[in-house]
């Protein structure tokens, strides 16, 4: 005999509140790797390399300058900016800039060696 609970579409979902979701339920999720899950994931901690470098960026430091004062050479610093600015998808140094203080990947008190 069938009560009105068993015809009761909300009870039935209750019922089912805590159950393993379906495969058709799984796929309404963002899926990995898909635009939507990307835009929505935490960025990574920076390397204390990018942290250097992310710092004196911010200060206005230009490519060169930046190689100078940490003992590395430009194309270092370019590639490495180009990483990040790739990791956190961003077009150029302004985005890059405008996103570590978005975000607060950056705290001021982090200062370059």
């Amino acid at each position: 005999m069938e009560t009105k609970a068993s015809r009761d579409p909300l009870a039935a979902d209750v019922r089912h509140v805590g159950e393993t979701p379906t495969p058709a339920a799984r796929s309404k999720s963002p899926i990995k790797g898909s635009p939507i899950a990307k835009a929505l994931a935490p960025a990574p901690p920076l390397t204390h390399a990018e942290r250097s470098i992310v710092s004196l960026l911010l200060l206005g430091n230009t490519n060169k300058e930046i190689a100078r004062q940490l003992g590395k050479s430009d194309q270092t610093i370019k590639r490495q900016l180009a990483m990040l600015m790739k990791q956190l998808r961003v077009r150029n140094r302004t985005e890059l800039a405008q996103c570590i203080s978005d975000r607060g990947l950056l705290s001021l008190s982090q200062k370059p060696r």
